[in-house]
């Protein structure tokens, strides 16, 4: 494409038809015209030069140089929502001049300013003194990368722990990190989705398969979420009856009701929601902390269970539930709409790396001290629950219990009180 011409795309459509305006031929032609008009004797001449002249633009205009887009281009016109629209007098019009040699077509169907609620500060200058981070810039990026996190010390995983320190005392703990290391790697990649696109993965699904992929994938999705908030809900309930006795059918709908407050926050803006998150998880960690001091675990124990692989043989329901426990699909979907909260401009590749960059550092910071969190409540399962006779039990893996009423599932020639462990019999470890 020569200087001077433009390129229009017509979005009635979503096809693209490419208009070649060349001022110089147009000159050209109606000079000739003239010269056919006053001098009869140059007419063979002149029109041997306009169809020298029109064989040389149409060669410019040939498939071979200028290929007319196909249906497919036409659907990738209409997904990456161009955002530059010119003064025209049909709305429907949508053009923007480019310079071909130094920008691509799809460069500028990218140039699109991001639509966060949240703006950000320019990185300022970085040194190894700093640890190579600007913490203003990366104030401005915290926040989802917490929200996030907070699906990693939902009731599932609290009691995966439980179970996983008083069956197995500290020989799952390099399951538990490993998960969540992996989990990081997944949450990265799915916040770079919404980083780079602007559009988060569930967005880039509907788009990208099938109506009838799209449909199976919104199902299953769905489902995921609702199993995931049934131990949500039943988590709590459960909290509300060990810590101040309350049934389990009112800790439901108390549970239920403090969503709405949730909703309330984030409508006054997702900053506040990610403080109380922020909050809310600090608090957790001081907690189970504080526990797991008392309880005084070994410390040898605890970094070898983490650093050295062992797997008890009946301790393999217990690794494959971490897994399921730590690493969840729709956790992925969430993450990538959550970094589209943050306001910057998608078409400078600075602007995007720098994003990339700390969302990245926030999303390992949130990710570790949710591990942190983790590793406390399967400290605490394995000082107050764990006997080695009890988990290897034939009927088992069990856990030392106190005797109850209901008696015993495993009774040791002793008299040592072996049972299952969960959520309900959760507050004995912490006694």
């Amino acid at each position: 494409m020569t200087k001077g011409e433009s390129l229009e795309v017509n979005t009635t459509d979503y096809g693209s038809v490419a208009k070649y305006n060349n001022n110089d031929s147009n000159d050209t032609n109606n000079s000739n015209k003239d010269n056919v008009n006053n001098d009869n004797n140059n007419d063979d001449n002149n029109c041997n030069s306009l169809k020298d002249h029109d064989v040389e633009h149409n060669k410019d205009k040939s498939p071979s140089n200028n290929k007319k887009p196909n249906n497919n281009d036409n659907k990738k016109l209409k997904n990456d929502e161009l955002a530059f629209r010119m003064p025209n007098d049909n709305p429907d019009i949508v053009s923007h001049s480019i310079d071909t040699e130094n920008e691509s077509l799809a460069s500028v169907f990218k140039a699109s300013k991001g639509d966060g609620e949240v703006k950000v500060v320019k990185e300022g200058p970085v040194t190894w003194r700093t640890g190579y981070i600007d913490f203003k810039t990366l104030w401005c990026y915290t926040g989802p990368g917490w929200l996030m996190s907070l699906a990693y010390l939902d009731p599932g995983n609290l009691e995966s722990d439980a179970q996983n320190g008083a069956y197995t005392r500290y020989s799952l703990l390099w399951v538990l990190f490993w998960c969540t290391t992996l989990g990081l790697v997944l949450q990265n990649l799915a916040s770079k989705i919404g980083i780079v696109t602007g559009r988060s993965l569930a967005q880039a699904c509907k788009e990208g398969y099938s109506r009838p992929i799209a449909i199976i994938l919104y199902i299953m999705t769905e489902v995921a979420i609702i199993g995931s908030d049934i131990q949500e809900v039943l988590g709590s309930a459960i909290a509300f009856q060990l810590l101040f006795g309350i049934p389990l059918w009112s800790g439901c709908l108390i549970t239920g009701l403090d969503t709405f407050l949730f909703l309330a926050l984030h409508y006054k803006g997702v900053r506040l929601l990610e403080c109380v998150i922020c909050i809310l998880i600090f608090t957790m960690a001081v907690c189970f902390w504080v526990n797991m001091i008392i309880a005084d675990p070994d410390a040898i124990d605890i970094v070898k269970g983490t650093v050295i692989p062992t797997l008890p043989s009946y301790a393999l329901n217990n690794a494959v539930g971490t897994l399921g426990a730590v690493i969840m699909p729709h956790n992925l979907y969430l993450h990538s709409a959550l970094v589209k909260s943050r306001n910057f401009k998608r078409s400078d590749e600075v602007s995007v790396n720098t994003a990339y960059k700390y969302n990245k550092i926030e999303s390992s910071v949130s990710l570790f001290i949710s591990f942190l969190i983790n590793l406390a409540v399967v400290c605490c399962f394995a000082v107050g629950l764990y006997d080695n006779r009890c988990a290897s039990h034939t009927d088992g893996p069990y856990a030392v219990i106190p005797y109850t009423e209901d008696g015993c599932d495993a009774l040791l020639s002793d008299g040592t009180c072996c049972g299952a462990v969960g959520l309900g019999n959760a507050g004995i470890a912490m006694e």
